[in-house]
């Protein structure tokens, strides 16, 4: 887990919206989950990553 590549993180955070789009219906959801993420991939040194997703969410909800 140590060599995960950040196009290899996003592209699986970004799979498992595609296949879930139907049950993420708002803001506070997504949130949630990048939040998880978040917390997850610190450990394999991807928070910088998973912290830049977060936050574009965060400007699209305006």
């Amino acid at each position: 887990m140590c060599c995960v590549t950040a196009n290899e993180i996003i592209s699986a955070v970004f799979s498992i919206y595609q296949r879930n789009s139907n049950y993420i219906g708002d803001f506070f959801n997504i949130s949630a989950q990048l939040e998880l993420y978040r917390r997850f991939f610190q450990y394999i040194g991807a928070t910088r990553i998973i912290s830049a997703i977060f936050s574009i969410y965060r400007l699209t909800d305006t």
